[in-house]
């Protein structure tokens, strides 16, 4: 079950800034989907055949136990979501960022997140290039 609250939780990992659509451009990352379905199946054959190997019961889990795995798993996904529709003057403020620093932090990630809509793959394609 820990597995798979990972899994989830991975998935909404994937955007900061109160960004909501966790699944945009998940496809775009092959590195991070392919250790997704790495772990994904590993779990499954672990739990399902593990046996005494792995401390699991010999026959698996029953599709009942499934269910409330994946839906303890899923309410991670429903917790993120809620987390980010609360307002920021609700939140304790970390730290004492110049809003100079700030404004230039914003513009540059505006700008980051303009490039990668036009992202085509290669460094060539991309028009983000870091200030030093």
């Amino acid at each position: 079950m820990f597995v798979l609250f990972q899994i989830f939780n991975m998935l909404a990992a994937r955007k900061i800034n109160d960004e909501f659509n966790i699944f945009e451009g998940m496809c775009g990352n092959a590195m991070f989907v392919g250790v997704w379905i790495i772990i994904l199946v590993a779990q499954i054959v672990i739990v399902n055949l593990g046996g005494k190997i792995f401390k699991v019961h010999a026959e698996g889990i029953t599709l009942e136990q499934w269910v409330w795995c994946l839906a303890f798993g899923f309410s991670s996904l429903i917790w993120n979501a809620v987390l980010k529709k609360v307002p920021e003057s609700i939140c304790p403020v970390l730290g004492d960022e110049d809003l100079k620093d700030v404004e230039a932090a914003s513009a540059d990630y505006k700008q980051l997140r303009k490039s990668m809509r036009n992202f085509s793959g290669s460094a060539k394609g991309s028009k983000f290039v870091a200030n030093k």
